[in-house]
């Protein structure tokens, strides 16, 4: 038996037998091939989904909800849970008790002998519950869990460590759900001894074949050039023909060239527009003269590169190709050129079944996803916290306060604190949260809210002196506006108001004396800016003096291009200082004159 080369319209009974779908979870990673079998009811799982009612009815061993759970899951082909995961689901569902309750639940039962029926319920919910919250698809079991190409079987004919593939595009939407009866579909007639197709266009290039399904006879062969599967593929028709309608080292086609750029006007664009519904025209004949082999085909794989090209093969009017054949299928490999010996390979991968490795599950995905699980499970816990929890009175006064602040709404503030009788100096809450700024002196000079500050401490006397419990006053918090705000308000309120010097502000200012120093500095900053300009000015003119100029005779004319440096041999050093400023101002001027556009 040769498991080397096995044509999956052609496969011994024996292997088709043995067969077993591979299931992956949703890390990739393989389960029990009998996992999602919805008859798979063997002794031995019956023995598990009794064995829960053997120990509580024979022995009287007490069943704990977390092992019912479990039990069920394990059943179903879902990951058991933890003590943790089953403590944390049952404190978001707000599950008081669920057996062994303490409650009037219990007392009622009690009294009356009638349980109530609670515990079917909950675990109802708990089966369908996935840890993750984001629905039973994540944690679900299925042959197309991987991104494979190809749909994994497991055989006794098989290495432990390896099975067959077959590519997912050989199954249709309804043989994909049960592949190993599609197997045995393509094994009877009429899809054993039947025949499909493979069309191929892009860059000019077509290429087309009607294959058979039954393999040549390759016994007397002695091609070396081809693979065995290469020379079996028995093609009924074929077909392939260029035409000129790709720019040369540019690419693409005409069309979308015209499409992008507009409408070339050339002869080699022209040539090309005709060849390109000349190569339309050769392949729709083609075509229809395929059309009684193509309505026969069970399969018909298609590559085409571009809508256009697809458009040229399949749905155009009166085609032989419907858009909705369920037959079509696109080829899921990379191909060559279009050309015949290209068809031979596509046909030799797509038809045969190879041995590959068994997927091994993606470690560092799986950690990403467990974090991602846990982040998700202690913020839902968070929020839930936080949507139980109510504030108190101080805390809702801290808020409303601080947004006050934030908006610089003082008249608000003041009306605020005044309505509630609340002081200037109130300590917001909670104490934690804001254990930087205590105090809303402290918030405002914090976050720069320089006309703040001086609201409070002005007409609401808050005081200066308060620290946080790092020890740092308002001022000592604060950027330069907060503590401008500070010393203006320090010459507005005099000394005798606060001790100053406990609260480290600066000396008193009046704000006149800060926006002279500030307009002071910001002379200082245009002047500066306006020198380094002069300099790099004069480093330019200074380099275009020195630069020598030809004439059109090659002849050097420095003397003529500039007479003030020429002439300057008889002067003192300050008379030539003096003709170089003039000389680098009027070329500063011409230059001005001319970015000006005069």
């Amino acid at each position: 038996m040769d498991l080397s080369n096995i044509n999956i319209f052609n496969i011994d009974t024996e292997v088709l037998e043995s067969l077993q779908l591979l299931l992956f979870d949703a890390n990739a990673e393989k389960v029990d091939s009998n996992h999602n079998d919805p008859n798979f009811d063997t002794e031995s799982t019956k023995g598990q989904r009794n064995d829960l009612k053997d120990r509580q009815k024979v022995i009287g061993e007490p069943v704990s909800d977390l092992e019912k759970l479990n039990q069920k899951r394990s059943l179903k082909g879902l990951e058991k849970l933890s003590e943790t995961e089953f403590e944390r689901f049952v404190e978001e569902q707000s599950i008081d008790s669920i057996s062994g309750s303490d409650t009037s639940d219990s007392e009622f039962e009690a009294e009356t002998g009638h349980q109530i029926p609670r515990m079917d319920g909950i675990l109802e919910r708990l089966d369908e519950f996935s840890i993750d919250n984001s629905g039973d698809q994540e944690n679900s079991v299925s042959h197309l869990n991987t991104r494979s190409p190809f749909i994994f079987f497991k055989s006794k004919y098989n290495d432990d460590e390896k099975c067959f593939g077959v590519y997912k595009e050989m199954f249709s939407s309804s043989g994909i759900k049960d592949p190993i009866k599609a197997l045995h579909t393509f094994n009877e007639e009429p899809c054993k001894s039947g025949k499909s197709a493979i069309l191929m266009i892009g860059g000019g290039h077509f290429a087309g074949a009607i294959i058979s399904h039954t393999p040549k006879d390759i016994s007397k062969n002695l091609n070396i050039k081809e693979s065995k599967r290469e020379q079996a593929v028995n093609i009924i028709e074929s077909k392939s023909f260029h035409r000129y309608t790709t720019r040369r080292k540019q690419g693409g086609s005409q069309n979308a060239n015209d499409n992008a750029k507009g409408k070339a006007n050339s002869a080699g664009s022209s040539i090309r527009r005709y060849n390109e519904q000349a190569l339309i025209q050769e392949v729709r004949e083609c075509l229809n003269s395929w059309a009684s082999e193509l309505r026969e085909c069970q399969f018909v794989f298609i590559r085409a590169s571009g809508a256009s090209n697809k458009k040229t093969l399949v749905g155009y009017e009166h085609g032989i190709l419907k858009s909705n054949d369920e037959r079509i299928r696109n080829i899921p490999f990379t191909t060559r050129r279009p050309t015949k010996s290209e068809i031979k390979k596509a046909w030799a991968k797509l038809s045969y079944m190879d041995s590959y490795d068994i997927p091994k599950s993606d470690e560092k995905k799986k950690m990403i996803e467990e974090k991602r699980k846990e982040a998700l499970i202690n913020s839902q816990i968070e929020k839930k916290k936080e949507s139980d929890y109510l504030p108190s009175v101080d805390e809702q006064h801290s808020q409303t306060l601080v947004n006050f602040l934030k908006k610089s709404k003082a008249p608000l503030l003041m009306n605020y604190l005044h309505s509630h009788k609340l002081s200037a100096n109130f300590a917001l809450q909670p104490a934690e949260k804001y254990a930087h700024y205590p105090s809303l002196l402290h918030y405002a000079s914090a976050h720069g809210l320089g006309h703040m500050v001086q609201t409070l401490l002005v007409n609401l006397n808050a005081d200066p002196t308060i620290k946080n419990k790092f020890g740092k006053t308002p001022f000592e918090v604060g950027n330069y506006n907060s503590r401008k705000a500070f010393q203006i308000s320090r010459h507005i309120l005099g000394e005798e108001s606060y001790d100053w010097d406990l609260a480290k502000v600066g000396p008193p200012k009046p704000k006149e004396e800060f926006e002279a120093i500030e307009k002071q500095e910001k002379e200082k900053e245009e002047n500066e800016k306006r020198r380094k300009i002069e300099e790099e000015l004069a480093k330019k003119t200074e380099l275009e003096l020195k630069k020598p100029t030809y004439s059109s005779g090659g002849r050097l004319n420095n003397a003529d291009a500039s007479p003030l440096i020429s002439n300057t041999s008889g002067l003192t050093e300050d008379q030539k200082r003096a003709i170089m400023r003039e000389q680098r101002a009027r070329a500063a001027e011409a230059r001005l004159k001319k970015m000006s556009g005069k």
